[in-house]
């Protein structure tokens, strides 16, 4: 599906919505979290960019910037602290964030489903929705 006819410059519309289940098993040490993200036609995940990358950047380089652009929504379930890559909006584990074309959240919130959803399999909901004309990207 295009969303972004370069001819005319117009911009498509966009609703999705998934399940996901992370289980950690009600371990210490579990993955990253889960990355829906869109990238120009053609573009190729980077090399050795799994985990706190997700998919995204190449851990070679900075962090904090890709050599790809992108949009990303996060949902995040491990706290990384390393240079460039902390998002300072939210304190806690688990997030939802909105990237673009780096690893730092232009905006997330906190979520509350870690403790019930991820220490014990449970499912998480998610809808993404895009709107063109406003260029609002809600979760």
């Amino acid at each position: 599906m295009r969303l972004w006819d370069k001819a005319t410059g117009n911009m498509a519309d966009f609703t999705t919505s998934f399940t996901f289940i992370i289980n950690s098993q009600e371990k210490s040490k579990f993955g990253d979290g889960l990355t829906f993200f869109l990238v120009p036609e053609g573009s190729q995940i980077p090399i050795n960019s799994s985990g706190r990358y997700l998919a995204l950047v190449n851990p070679n380089r900075n962090p904090s910037i890709s050599s790809t652009s992108f949009v990303a929504v996060e949902f995040d379930t491990y706290s990384n602290n390393y240079s460039g890559v902390v998002d300072p909006n939210c304190s806690q584990v688990a997030h939802v964030g909105i990237d673009l074309n780096n690893l730092t959240s232009a905006v997330s919130n906190c979520v509350d489903w870690f403790k019930d959803k991820i220490m014990s399999g449970g499912r998480i909901n998610a809808t993404i929705m895009y709107n063109s004309s406003m260029q609002n990207l809600s979760i």
